[in-house]
C-alpha cells in the first residue's frame, strides 16, 4: 500500500461556502480516504510547531458541516 500525504491546510478552518479550491481539496481527500490502494495521511501547517501535523480528515468535514448548520440557524 502506498503512503500518501495530503496538505489540507487551506480547507482546515474554512468557514465559508465550499467552492473552488476548497471543494477540490475536499473531493480529492474524500476519494483518497476510501481508496484501498493508498494510505493517506492528512496534514495541516501548524505555525506554533513550525511544521506539519496530522489531522483526521473525517472530523474536519463533520465539524465544518456542524458549523454550517449553526451559521444557517443563527442567521
Amino acid at each position: 500500500m502506498k503512503k500518501l500525504y495530503i496538505d489540507i491546510t487551506e480547507s482546515y478552518a474554512w468557514e465559508g461556502k465550499v467552492t473552488g479550491i476548497i471543494r477540490v481539496i475536499d473531493e480529492i481527500s474524500s476519494r483518497f480516504s476510501v481508496d484501498k490502494k493508498v494510505n493517506p495521511t492528512f496534514l495541516i501547517w501548524n505555525e506554533l510547531e513550525d511544521g506539519f501535523v496530522e489531522v483526521n480528515f473525517s472530523n474536519i468535514l463533520l465539524n465544518r458541516k456542524e458549523f454550517q448548520k449553526k451559521k444557517v440557524i443563527d442567521n
